[in-house]
């Protein structure tokens, strides 16, 4: 009696099971923006980089994806983790790529994408580790429990694992979330910041201070690089008018004191 045919890959479509590992149709996985954690999105170069390593053999870690509807397979996933990796399984001409199909809801898809570039592939960007803290609240990271708690911003700091200091964290609860950043500041949980930051200061105006001072270091460090005494003059009397007209005449004696 002959062999039974095996069953061809669009009849196990979406999803071929073998082995540990699940293989997933690239036509059966979503690229949803709203997962992608990286502001910039996919890096050519890294892309390229994978597509080489790919058709030389290498084997790559599994993706990470959540199906679109747990009762309908046919529906497909939402890639979570693993952009760079289907792009390249894509120009290679592979029709399918490895994957972990996990359960989530979809609001919890860009925090499970955040979590997994928080601790590998490139390194993420200011703006990248914004949009992981934005993740995190969006899906209730922020919160005690099931109910109306939140946690402090030193728990919150310990759960982003370096994404953002304590210090910071309330700044950009106050411009993102300033709901969260009242009830925060309702129960007290900002109280361990009080040796850091006056209590008539506002959260905006610490990190505006500190984004200045940033400025002013660079200033000062660029000026010293300059060796021609006619162009160092001109940027110090630039930057002295400039600073007359932010912060009045006093401004013009501390320039010149720095320089």
């Amino acid at each position: 009696m002959a062999k039974a045919k095996p069953p061809e890959l669009k009849e196990l479509w979406p999803f071929v099971v073998g082995g540990d590992s699940i293989a997933i149709r690239l036509d059966a996985i979503v690229l949803n923006p709203e997962v992608q954690i990286r502001a910039a999105g996919t890096s050519p170069a890294t892309v390229r980089d994978y597509l080489d390593a790919m058709k030389a053999g290498s084997k790559f870690p599994p993706v990470t994806a959540v199906q679109v509807d747990p009762s309908d397979i046919s529906m497909g996933c939402h890639l979570v983790d693993g952009w760079h990796r289907t792009e390249a399984a894509r120009r290679a001409g592979l029709q399918t790529v490895q994957a972990k199909v996990i359960q989530a809801e979809l609001k919890e898809l860009p925090w499970l994408a955040a979590q997994a570039n928080m601790t590998h592939g490139l390194q993420l960007t200011r703006k990248d580790r914004r949009g992981c803290f934005r993740a995190y609240v969006k899906a209730g990271g922020h919160r005690t429990g099931r109910g109306s708690g939140v946690k402090s911003a030193k728990v919150m700091a310990d759960d982003l694992k370096g994404i953002v200091s304590r210090h910071q964290l309330p700044v950009w609860m106050e411009k993102d979330f300033p709901s969260v950043f009242r009830a925060m500041k309702t129960g007290g949980l900002l109280d361990e910041l009080k040796e850091f930051m006056p209590a008539d200061e506002s959260m905006v105006d610490r990190e505006s201070e500190i984004a200045v001072r940033a400025a002013v270091d660079q200033i000062k460090a660029r000026v010293r690089t300059i060796a021609n005494t006619a162009v160092r003059e001109r940027v110090v009397t630039m930057v002295a008018s400039a600073a007359r007209e932010i912060g009045g005449q006093m401004a013009d004696v501390i320039v010149n004191n720095d320089f």
